[in-house]
């Protein structure tokens, strides 16, 4: 039998290695849980939510975190592959851009149910499994932008049960290659998103030239923002869809035609999905002479209209326009040469427009400018235009008219009435002209 000593030794010894042991197994838990913090990522706690950056760390694999983590920055790292149990099952935020995994199977982000937020773009991707983001019923945000591989072609799997989640913005700019030649929208490509509840969609950056017919008008009915900028877009019949976007307020379609990155866009390997039984429409059109006015279709909602850049080319058009909500337009850097004929614009509430540098030599007379508050028609050639309007009536209507630059466009003299009604002016830039004097009498 022990001595009471010896009992006490015993139990003092087996309470140690109790505690010793729980001690490596609490070890152990933290340093899985953290490896994180191995990595030098970043821990920050905001009320409920546990913040975790670990951005360009040249992470080639995911960390291992606890399921407490519900904000994730794995940007800017060499991660090849995702495994579904990788990911703290809790994430609202997920940044995985600026990585180097190649596809997305169904099992990717599986577990995620929690998840609102996803950025995956910069990710060289080419395959994406069908339905991968169609499981995540909270996902509000997703861009998957400039994977260049991907091709319109992979936009079905991509979109596929989108329609199940809580989707109201996403990114799908630059899925094609930088150069070659240009590509089509089709009503397979996005038919999955019609049934959503879509607020912002862009595709710049996509070669893109043409909508097939009913691209347009099977878009989301909620669309608020949509981008095709930096694209090659020519005219054709989807323009006159454009009022089936019944709540659309702003559109991009700014930098047409603007050549890839010289010389990267040379040497580039890239070589995006194409469709199947890969035919092109037939978008033919006629050569003909048109004299007739034009009525502009436009969303009933539309607010801001960005073309900037886009290699239009204007000459005396003769067309009408309704937008009563319109409030911004920016048409600057573009080849608008004349606009003799009046553009009419009734009931408009057009508050800034901007027509600089365009080459113009001649400006018609509005009977609709009423509530433009900036005005920017500088860098054209319109000098003789306002030498000649002894009587005011370029700016006759212009009545709220505050900021007016008509700087660089070969002006020698201004008539005295040349403002008369435009009682509000707060400022004016004439310089770069020839002018040496003006008496401005505004009523």
């Amino acid at each position: 039998m022990y001595s009471d000593q010896n009992q006490r030794s015993l139990s003092t010894f087996l309470f140690n290695k109790t505690m010793m042991l729980s001690y490596w197994l609490f070890v152990t838990y933290v340093l899985y849980s953290t490896e994180s913090l191995r990595m030098d990522c970043k821990w920050t706690f905001s009320n409920l939510d546990v913040i975790v950056n670990c951005s360009n760390r040249g992470l080639r694999s995911i960390p291992r975190l606890n399921d407490s983590v519900t904000y994730l920055d794995l940007s800017h790292n060499e991660i090849a592959y995702i495994s579904q149990t990788s990911l703290p099952k809790h994430l609202k935020f997920l940044d995985f851009s600026w990585n180097k995994f190649k596809a997305l199977d169904g099992s990717s982000f599986a577990a995620l149910t929690e998840l609102s937020y996803l950025d995956i773009s910069y990710c060289k991707l080419r395959d994406v499994e069908k339905g991968v983001f169609g499981e995540l019923y909270n996902l509000q945000y997703l861009n998957i932008s400039y994977n260049r591989e991907l091709g319109f072609a992979s936009l079905p799997n991509i979109t596929f049960n989108l329609n199940q989640t809580k989707i109201v913005s996403l990114d799908l700019n630059g899925i094609n290659c930088a150069t070659g030649i240009g590509t089509i929208i089709r009503r397979t490509h996005l038919r999955n998103i019609q049934m959503t509840s879509l607020k912002r969609l862009s595709l710049a950056s996509n070669r893109l030239e043409l909508f097939e017919t009913g691209v347009m008008s099977n878009l989301p009915r909620t669309l608020q923002i949509f981008s095709t900028a930096e694209n090659k877009l020519t005219a054709g019949a989807y323009l006159l869809e454009f009022p089936s976007l019944p709540e659309l307020k702003v559109y991009n379609m700014s930098f047409q035609l603007h050549p890839p990155k010289y010389p990267e866009s040379i040497v580039n390997q890239c070589e995006e999905k194409l469709d199947e039984n890969f035919k092109n429409p037939d978008v033919r059109m006629t050569s003909a002479k048109f004299e007739f006015n034009w009525s502009l279709p436009l969303p009933p909602k539309l607010e801001i209209l960005y073309a900037q850049s886009s290699r239009l080319y204007v000459k005396d058009p003769n067309f009408s326009a309704y937008a009563p909500n319109l409030r911004q337009l920016y048409f600057q850097d573009n080849f608008i040469m004349s606009l003799k004929r009046p553009i009419h614009a009734t009931n408009n509430s057009i508050e800034t427009l901007d027509l600089s540098n365009n080459f113009m030599s001649h400006i018609f007379q509005t009977n609709d400018g009423q509530n433009i508050k900036r005005l920017n028609l500088s860098h054209n050639d319109l000098g003789k235009d306002f030498e000649e309007d002894t009587d005011g009536k370029i700016f006759r209507t212009f009545i709220s008219l505050q900021v007016l630059d008509i700087s660089f466009n070969e002006i020698i003299s201004l008539p005295k009435l040349f403002l008369k009604n435009s009682n509000n002016l707060k400022y004016i830039n004439a310089s770069g002209n020839r002018l040496s004097s003006w008496i401005v009498n505004i009523e």
